[in-house]
């Protein structure tokens, strides 16, 4: 029997499914509890993607053979194929049980764990896979990627640069080792490694989308440009690529264009939570929603809720019926400001008529730039509810009172996204203190998640702090209200302040968001936002002097 599987498993070797298949049921039927035969037919009906008959044969296989681990794997490749991650997991454990060390079982383990979103044990089990077979060069990647998004860039790049040892002209370990380099700016090095990978094979999507990313980070965006629409030629499924290209598009004004690119943000893996409710109902350009019931929902941070709030008008002058889930602590200030909107928690899906993220407005209303609405304010607080809230809070005097914001505001849980703002966006404090030097005024620090250090540094410069009075967006606007300039890394603070009109100056890194798009010196977006832009990356200093000018204009 042992040559006859043999002579089986090379005709598979060479592709003769036909032939295989004849022979194992042939034998089948003289040896019907032969379990390596059943795993063999469940291995054919697997690759011809039959998989209902593979589950069969596989359960066969394990039934007759319940000491094979390979019965167990295989029987759990079936379930993750077909989106049963439940009864997947259960046929691995009963398999840990006998093969406890086995790096293969292992790390389908943390696989199903990962399809799950059960990220802590996802990296337990691969771990153990990698304990098992430190050449497992799946659990590597995949391991490497979950320090990558949680924002553990340096676990990332060791598993990376482990995983590079092993097999040096793996496309997807180049690729996100060159994803750690250009985080932290070896941008030489990550061209290395990026085109290396692009020259062992030129269509490799991934790699293009990531040196687009690159030279996007270099605001080389010709160059970005190219490289991203290389990538969608090769795979029009990248949507991250897409996405990519959407901003590029919108940093150079092409909102047009750009807004079409902008919705594949919306589209993720097949294992992933999509970025929205259902594809089903979700609103698109050209379809009538008078009349209707809408349901919109913030799906990105603070700032953009803020930043596109400013469309809900456009849905009310169609006379539809809104509902709107923002971020708690927004609630407030927006239920302020658009009374004929329902704040909710959430919706049911059979409630409403058709649903979209705020953020999608601009496609939906095909904005262009020359075009915006509410430029000059949108948002707005009570006067006397402001003078009363700041009463003991900002002194009464006649120097000018301005607001300060520095840094972006990060914990662990918020993840990679935070650290790159954390990264790029936020300035030393005592390099930002230096922008004041020149002014007889009174600071006022609206900045939250304030160390010990920098509590120091606002003393000895004599900055009021009112982080402890502000407990949501209508506190912070009450204060801005009462303010004459904000001066404000970018984080939500600047939309706050420019949704407000309230003078404003927002300090950009050397990169920066395609709202506030290439040369702009005041924003698209927000009439009283003026722009200062760092030239060089991560070196603060040559700022100083730009940014005590827009503030003595926007005094003055």
């Amino acid at each position: 029997m042992e040559k006859v599987i043999q002579y089986i498993k090379n005709l598979i070797a060479y592709n003769k499914l036909d032939d295989a298949e004849n022979l194992v049921f042939s034998l089948l039927k003289e040896n019907a509890k032969n379990s390596e035969l059943f795993s063999i037919a469940g291995f054919l009906s697997y690759k011809r993607e039959n998989f209902k008959d593979a589950k069969i044969y596989f359960e066969q296989a394990l039934y007759y053979d319940l000491k094979n681990v390979d019965h167990y794997i295989n029987l759990a490749n079936v379930y993750i194929k077909t989106g049963n991650f439940k009864k997947a997991l259960k046929i691995l454990r009963d398999g840990y049980k006998i093969a406890s060390v086995n790096s293969e079982l292992l790390y389908l383990m943390a696989l199903v764990y990962q399809f799950v979103s059960d990220f802590d044990n996802a990296k337990v089990y691969y771990k153990k896979s990698i304990k098992a077979d430190k050449a497992n060069i799946q659990a590597l990647i995949n391991l490497g990627v979950l320090y990558w998004e949680e924002g553990d860039i340096e676990s990332a790049g060791k598993l990376f640069l482990e995983a590079l040892k092993i097999e040096p002209n793996n496309l997807m370990v180049l690729s996100s080792l060159a994803n750690v380099y250009i985080f932290e700016n070896r941008y030489e090095e990550a061209k290395k490694l990026l085109y290396k990978a692009i020259s062992l094979n030129k269509r490799f999507a991934k790699g293009w989308n990531t040196l687009g990313n690159l030279y996007d980070e270099l605001n080389d965006l010709k160059k970005a440009e190219s490289c991203y629409l290389k990538a969608i030629n090769i795979d029009s499924n990248l949507y991250s690529a897409k996405t990519n290209y959407s901003f590029v598009l919108l940093k150079k004004g092409d909102y047009e264009k750009g807004w079409k690119f902008y919705e594949s943000r919306l589209y993720r893996g097949s294992h992933e939570k999509p970025l929205v409710v259902s594809f089903d109902k979700l609103l698109k350009r050209n379809i009538d929603f008078s009349k209707k019931v809408l349901y919109l929902y913030q799906e990105q941070g603070y700032g953009d809720t803020l930043q596109f709030i400013r469309f809900l008008p456009f849905f009310k002058e169609k006379n539809a019926e809104i509902f709107v889930t923002v971020q708690k602590g927004l609630k407030k200030l927006l239920q302020q400001n658009y009374p004929y909107v329902s704040f909710v928690d959430e919706m049911d899906f059979d409630k409403f008529d058709y649903h979209m993220p705020i953020t999608s407005s601009g496609y939906i209303f095909n904005i262009k730039r020359e075009n915006i609405p509410f430029k000059d304010s949108y948002l707005t607080v009570d006067k006397k509810e402001s003078k009363l809230f700041v009463k003991n809070l900002i002194k009464d005097d006649t120097k000018t009172k301005i607001g300060i914001v520095w840094k972006s505001e990060i914990n662990k849980k918020m993840g990679l996204n935070a650290l790159k703002d954390k990264k790029s966006k936020s300035i030393p404090l005592e390099i930002f203190m230096e922008i004041f030097k020149e002014f007889d005024c009174d600071l006022y620090s609206l900045q939250k998640g304030i160390t010990e250090k920098e509590k120091k540094i606002l003393e000895s410069n004599d900055v009021i702090v009112l982080e402890s009075h502000i407990n949501d967006f209508y506190d912070t606007a009450l204060i801005v209200n009462e303010l004459d300039l904000i001066v404000s890394i970018d984080t939500a603070m600047i939309h706050l302040s420019g949704a407000m009109g309230k003078p404003s100056v927002v300090i950009l890194p050397f990169y920066c968001d395609w709202r506030w798009g290439i040369d702009e010196e005041i924003s698209s977006w927000y009439n009283s936002v003026s722009i200062v832009r760092n030239r060089k990356i991560d070196d603060w200093r040559d700022i100083i002097k730009s940014a005590s000018e827009h503030i003595k204009n926007r005094i003055s």
